[in-house]
């Protein structure tokens, strides 16, 4: 099973990338997760090919450990996490390109194996399901990052002093 959830974010490339691989900003905006084990610490900082880690969700009052690996990291570019828990797989592409000055395409994109029967009945709902919470989580990021980006562009306005009796100044 393949879905691919394609959405326009206008802030600059390396806001957008951030707010997605950076777990702190991830559970800001997301609806679902609620916290990253990191198997070492340095990888919380630094995304590598190769870092392992524990993605916690939450789905509908049930919690579930994803153990989660980046295959592929392209910085401010595209990130590939393979992530596994009881009895699936499921590989997850975020991909960022230029769509027009100031805008970002951002593809997400969730293949998953379907091997028994059961799978590929399920599917066609689980398919259905899954669309609509991608596209649900890329509105979410669309706002954290755009919300971000227009905060950083507000210039900051000094603390008025407050002057006493006596003060010319």
């Amino acid at each position: 099973m393949n879905i691919s959830i394609s959405m326009d974010i206008a802030a600059p490339k390396e806001m957008v990338f951030e707010s997605y691989v950076r777990d702190s900003h991830v559970m800001e905006w997301s609806e679902f997760v609620v916290e990253y084990k990191f198997n070492e610490e340095e990888d919380r900082e630094r995304v590598k090919v190769g870092a392992t880690y524990t993605r916690v969700e939450e789905y509908l009052g049930r919690f579930v450990d994803i153990q989660s690996k980046i295959m592929e990291y392209e910085p401010n570019r595209r990130v590939t996490v393979k992530g596994a828990c009881e009895d699936w797989e499921v590989w997850t592409n975020f991909q960022l390109e230029q769509h027009e000055p100031g805008v970002m395409r951002v593809t997400l994109t969730h293949t998953r194996e379907v091997v028994s029967l059961w799978d590929r009945v399920s599917s066609l709902v689980t398919r259905w399901v899954l669309r609509r919470q991608l596209k649900q989580e890329l509105t979410r990021l669309k706002a954290f990052v755009e919300r971000r980006y227009q905060n950083s562009l507000k210039p900051e306005v000094p603390e008025p002093v407050e002057q006493t009796e006596g003060d010319e100044n």
